[in-house]
């Protein structure tokens, strides 16, 4: 295999990595996003302080759990072209 053909597949691993990254970070916000409108929704009128909100939130977040979906079930076949 040439120099050029190992750089261009080195560079094709590189941005498929960094567009993978992007859209497990963009998932992220997106859910955080949903879970503070669904915080709002389930509020709408207790203005609290910050402080006294904290142990609601703390709460919120102490059942959560995380899961690992390997890459091809999530889409990484995408990226491969």
């Amino acid at each position: 295999m040439s120099a050029l053909r190992q750089e261009l597949l080195h560079q094709r691993h590189d941005l498929f990595r960094s567009l993978r990254e992007q859209v497990v970070v963009e998932e992220e916000v997106g859910q955080l996003t949903n879970w503070l409108d669904n915080l709002a929704r389930a509020f709408p009128t207790e203005p609290l302080p910050l402080r006294e909100w904290l142990p609601i939130l703390e709460s919120g977040l102490a059942s959560l759990t995380v899961g690992v979906i390997p890459p091809l079930l999530v889409g990484y076949g995408r990226f491969m072209a």
